[in-house]
């Protein structure tokens, strides 16, 4: 055996272990982009998830508000609309603070306090209010806010 065969041969049983590593380098690699991936839509789908849960909240809100105003201040069951109107809101700042923990984009305060006034501002809990016809503005100004926060998260969600 001469040296250059020898030298050829050690040479090829090298490049033969890296390629071996090489081999597990890319199945490693492609494993690490799969996870990625999957981490990622998971996170987009726990994200949808709690942008539906606050949608649902904000109809509810909406929904009880409507009650509310059709109703005298001195009702009883105003009253208990305006308890659970108050806890709907409670609970929707809530979800919208864990939402905004996923990620920082959605941190929607202002929507929040501008639909909250709009539910709740003004003469809400007063005695001395008086139902509100079907037709007054003040419903339209708490649909359309409640339209502006849930377009503020469905835009930010449609930009993951």
């Amino acid at each position: 055996m001469t040296a250059g065969s020898w030298c050829l041969d050690e040479i090829a049983t090298v490049l033969s272990g890296y390629a071996f590593a090489g081999n597990w380098l890319l199945v490693v690699c492609g494993w690490l982009v799969v996870n990625s991936q999957t981490n990622r839509r998971e996170r987009r789908k726990e994200i949808r998830a709690a942008i539906d849960t606050i949608e649902d909240l904000v109809l509810e809100v909406e929904v009880a508000a409507r009650k509310y105003y059709q109703l005298a201040g001195t009702d009883s069951d105003a009253k208990a609309l305006a308890l659970e109107i108050k806890s709907l809101t409670r609970r929707l700042a809530a979800r919208m603070a864990a939402l905004t923990n996923f990620k920082s984009e959605f941190h929607s305060e202002q929507q929040l306090i501008s639909f909250r006034a709009a539910v709740t501002g003004g003469d809400f809990e007063s005695a001395s209010r008086q139902p509100l016809d079907l037709t007054h503005q003040r419903y339209l100004e708490i649909s359309n806010e409640a339209v502006a926060l849930v377009s503020f998260l469905d835009g930010k969600y449609a930009k993951l």
